[in-house]
């Protein structure tokens, strides 16, 4: 599921301390998420 919301939300692509973030928003939420990709 989250793979889809991936694919399918306008994301974009953040790195932060040697981790990698998906700032999701729009598509699935009005509220800003963030979704942490180890």
């Amino acid at each position: 599921m989250r793979m889809i919301v991936l694919i399918f939300a306008d994301y974009t692509f953040l790195q932060s301390n040697g981790k990698y973030f998906y700032l999701i928003h729009g598509a699935y939420s009005d509220n800003e998420e963030i979704v942490e990709i180890l």
